[in-house]
């Protein structure tokens, strides 16, 4: 399918050097034209962690009707005051209870936990609180119908649940973009809502490899590594709730990644494509090669270039037309880290912007931790790996440390493994101990 004008993605795709800022903000925007994926239903228990697309009002009051919050006897208000203490006992009522009760002067009823409390009664005491009179009682304290037991003075109202207590109907339960958690379904499910409408996450296809690139359970041959990028990607998207994820390894031959690009996307139908690798100003890059010339063909459009970052610099952006649909392309760096960061600091970003994964994208502020000066690169964003901690001031005033960890290069994996944030160090910047820092927090 050929790109209508209305499709040109020139204007999007026209930019060199940007702040990681601004390509965040810049994937956000194509993604918006191209990704749009419509909510949809489903049921109650499998919606645990997954975000709202629409606000839940109550349909009915809860508690729906008065009921007993204890195990214990029933009472009239009259009898509730009265000076005389001494009752005699009618019958049961059970939780589930739907018959009718008499109202009668010093007579009380055995009424359980969750039972509606009857017409004309007006407080419980416990059973606890109960003393028998010439009767016997059971295992659990109760007197026999037809009974006599003495009982407290007790307020009207006690140890009553009054209907709507918790909630009103009309009451706003969930809002639009909540992530549902586990008391989140116990509320709706307590209102009889059986499915919910939420935000669709996307399919995801990504590619990783290159001729360097072996299987892993070959033993490793001179010049080649094993692939750490598949599934370092995969975790980071299901890090993000995303798990519909197909992972291909792909080789340098640019014709052959065009094939396999159709043929998965009429395959898989994916709502994005993520490449790992392959788009930088080499000779065997195939990633970019492929998808130029199928933007030759008027099949895509699409955009390599830098980014003022390190690590992580070279970056690329594409938009398929191979079917009906119009797939997104990020291609990422080859390296681990570089990956990392760039999915940490703008795919993430971009992501949860359009398909409301509902998850913190956000910097936070921390005072940097180091025993030397640590100045930024000239004219790029720097992103070290790093810890952070929580610790307190003399004030008692919480206060939030980062300490880098490892070097800065963009192959050293391991640094990261041991690192909870990225520590943003600012273009010419110079930092000392407990300057301020931006740090990004990496996925869990």
């Amino acid at each position: 399918m050929m790109l209508s004008a209305e499709d040109n993605f020139s204007e999007l795709f026209s930019a060199h050097n940007e702040s990681p800022q601004q390509y965040a903000q810049r994937l956000t925007a194509i993604l918006q034209r191209v990704a749009f994926l419509a909510p949809h239903r489903v049921p109650l228990a499998d919606a645990l962690g997954q975000v709202l697309a629409e606000p839940i009002d109550a349909a009915l009051d809860s508690p729906s009707f008065d009921n007993s919050q204890m195990d214990g006897y029933v009472l009239t208000a009259a009898d509730a005051l009265s000076d005389a203490r001494e009752f005699t006992v009618g019958h049961d009522i059970p939780a589930g209870f739907q018959g009718s009760v008499d109202v009668c002067a010093r007579a009380v009823h055995p009424i359980m936990t969750g039972a509606p409390i009857p017409q004309g009664f007006s407080a419980v005491v416990p059973v606890e609180r109960s003393q028998a009179v010439d009767s016997e009682v059971d295992a659990q304290g109760f007197v026999a119908e037809g009974g006599r037991v003495r009982l407290p003075e007790v307020e009207p109202g006690t140890f009553v649940r009054t209907a709507g207590e918790d909630i009103r109907r009309g009451t706003r339960l969930v809002d639009a973009g909540t992530v549902l958690g586990a008391v989140h379904l116990g509320v709706l499910a307590g209102q009889g809502i059986g499915e919910v409408l939420v935000h669709r996450r996307p399919r995801v296809l990504v590619y990783t490899g290159g001729e360097e690139v072996q299987a892993d359970s070959d033993s490793l041959q001179a010049g080649k590594i094993y692939d750490a990028n598949a599934p370092l990607l995969t975790g980071l998207l299901a890090a993000d709730k995303i798990t519909e994820v197909t992972a291909r390894r792909i080789t340098d031959d640019a014709e052959e990644f065009q094939g396999i690009l159709a043929t998965d996307s009429a395959t898989y139908s994916p709502d994005l494509v993520v490449t790992c690798g392959g788009i930088s100003a080499g000779r065997y890059e195939v990633v970019r090669n492929a998808l130029n010339a199928l933007a030759k063909k008027g099949e895509a459009d699409c955009w390599f270039g830098h980014i003022s970052q390190q690590p992580g610099g070279p970056q690329g952006v594409s938009v398929l037309s191979l079917t009906e649909q119009r797939i997104p392309v990020i291609s990422l760096p080859g390296n681990p880290v570089s990956t990392l960061v760039t999915y940490t600091r703008a795919v993430r970003v971009a992501l949860n912007a359009v398909y409301f994964l509902g998850v913190t994208d956000q910097p936070v502020t921390a005072q940097l931790s180091t025993t030397d000066t640590v100045k930024g690169l000239d004219a790029k964003t720097q992103f070290r790996r790093g810890t952070t901690t929580m610790g307190f001031l003399p004030d008692g005033a919480a206060v939030l440390t980062a300490e880098i960890k490892g070097g800065a290069g963009s192959h050293l994996l391991h640094a990261a493994s041991e690192s909870n944030c990225l520590i943003e160090l600012e273009p010419g910047r110079e930092y000392k101990n407990k300057d301020a820092v931006r740090i990004w927090y990496l996925p869990d």
